[in-house]
């Protein structure tokens, strides 16, 4: 199948970023952006912008991309849902599960193909760190920790940072949801976590009304072993030295990824050293293509889908979790929607 048309929902500054990576990859294909704030595009990317979802149907179009704020997700979706075409929706998949299972329905009714946007899992650091652990190199596993933190002000240079998604709870913003990439890729890891203790809080003088930092700890059981083991995972909008981190420790070493700078690194314990593994500076990137190119893979039939419906209802049931452990100020048993 020739990819000729294309709709994108929302052209905030992940809807201009698929904007050019759906030209890059359908150089002749007519891509249309439905939006309320046109921008000047030089390059010309788009093809026109369309006023409201009615146009966006009649276009026709083979491929959607919503990435449009997280509240706005399910309403879109499950308007889109009827058409015949291969769907994207941004991360998260909402900005809560109210309304899931209406969701849940239209899809199967209209047997609604899509990805999930979270494209660290195309990431190639990323995907070399989960590969060797997976190869047991550091033996049982003890511990995970985990950690991301960029200071808010200095996201996004297009828009100020107060007017953002991330910063206006009625958006779906928040470190919860705008950070749900960790949430993801430790299930991707290591399956789904069996409880969490979570402490989630506006800390610093940052002008928004979300929260600014979630501290967590989850425990996990090993797929292989059946031992159990714990994972704290801290989030944060405030930190300036931008950081995006994960440490492994096992029996026979440590592994690190520096989601930063693209590194993987592995602990002997014999010879008591780091030794580089892995490094391309350029992963972040590649990311997206990587995650562009599994997209159109799985529109024409190549491939199947490597983010589901369920792995973003999972990471929604998490966050759910999350925040009633803040508000009870106890331990919560996760309890995860199965969306079959």
């Amino acid at each position: 199948m020739n990819i000729n048309r294309i709709v994108i929902v929302g052209l905030g500054s992940m809807g201009k970023k698929h904007l050019n990576f759906a030209r890059f990859h359908c150089p002749r294909a007519i891509i249309k952006v439905l939006t309320k704030y046109p921008f000047n595009d030089p390059e010309r990317s788009a093809n026109g912008y369309l006023q409201n979802i009615s146009e966006a149907i009649a276009f026709k179009p083979q491929l959607i991309i919503i990435a449009n704020p997280a509240s706005l997700h399910l309403q879109t979706a499950s308007k889109m849902a009827k058409l015949d075409a291969f769907m994207l929706i941004e991360k998260p998949l909402s900005n809560n599960l109210e309304h899931i299972e209406n969701l849940i329905e239209i899809f199967k009714k209209f047997k609604t193909k899509l990805l999930i946007g979270y494209n660290l899992r195309f990431n190639p650091s990323l995907s070399y760190f989960r590969e060797i652990y997976k190869k047991g190199v550091i033996g049982k596993i003890f511990s995970v920790r985990a950690e991301v933190g960029q200071y808010l002000p200095d996201w996004r240079n297009e828009i100020e940072y107060k007017k953002s998604v991330s910063a206006n709870k009625s958006l779906g913003g928040g470190v919860l949801l705008e950070l749900s990439h960790e949430l993801d890729y430790l299930i991707w890891m290591f399956g789904r976590p069996l409880w969490v203790i979570a402490s989630v809080s506006k800390s610093s003088d940052l002008e928004i009304d979300t929260e600014d930092q979630a501290m967590m700890i989850f425990e996990h059981e090993d797929m292989s072993s059946g031992k159990k083991f714990q994972t704290s995972l801290n989030l944060d909008f405030f930190r300036q030295d931008t950081t995006r981190r994960c440490t492994l420790i096992g029996e026979k070493g440590s592994l690190r990824w520096d989601g930063v700078l693209g590194v993987v690194e592995k602990f002997d314990n014999l010879g008591k050293q780091w030794i580089k593994e892995f490094s391309d500076h350029d992963s972040g990137n590649k990311s997206y293509y990587f995650e562009w190119r599994h997209f159109i893979d799985c529109a024409q039939g190549r491939d199947t889908s490597q983010i589901t419906f369920q792995n973003g209802v999972d990471v929604l049931s998490l966050i759910e979790a999350v925040t009633l452990s803040n508000s009870k100020g106890k331990q919560i048993l996760i309890n995860y929607k199965d969306v079959d």
